[in-house]
């Protein structure tokens, strides 16, 4: 049933050929990133008090929100399905969320629980996602 409500409520008042114009992929990644993060929000914290750990490396729904956003731009472009975007957003996000650079180290250090699991890869995501753009914007052009 969440499935079907879900697709009916991004795709009630829109024809077979709207849906198929780009509008929904951005519309239906950008809700889905928002309920994997509050999810993962919920698990994370929930995993994390149970072992009294700080970020408990089996806790990969984080991971998932990351790679998603640093995905993001590839469904805002006509470009998606070049693989060396899919390589780059990986890559990308997988550098910066090793390295942590600021304020993805900060939000590791020093936000509590569940939203400090949460926020670094938020960050790392954030910053894959631009170098994704950026890459996608000087090939495709």
């Amino acid at each position: 049933y969440i499935f079907y409500i879900y697709f009916f409520f991004f795709f009630k008042q829109k024809t077979a050929y709207e849906i198929y114009q780009c509008d929904w992929s951005s519309d239906v990644c950008s809700s889905d990133l928002v309920i994997i993060f509050f999810v993962g929000l919920w698990a994370s914290g929930v995993y994390a008090a149970a072992k009294g750990a700080h970020d408990p490396g089996a806790v990969v729904i984080d991971e998932v929100a990351g790679q998603w956003l640093a995905l993001f731009p590839l469904a805002l472009t006509p470009t998606a399905l070049d693989p060396v975007l899919y390589a780059t957003a990986f890559i990308s996000f997988r550098v910066f969320d090793v390295l942590k650079p600021w304020p993805a180290s900060y939000f590791d250090q020093n936000l509590p629980g569940a939203w400090g699991i949460m926020a670094d890869d938020i960050a790392a995501g954030v910053y894959a996602g631009a170098v994704t753009f950026g890459m996608a914007y000087a090939t495709h052009q």
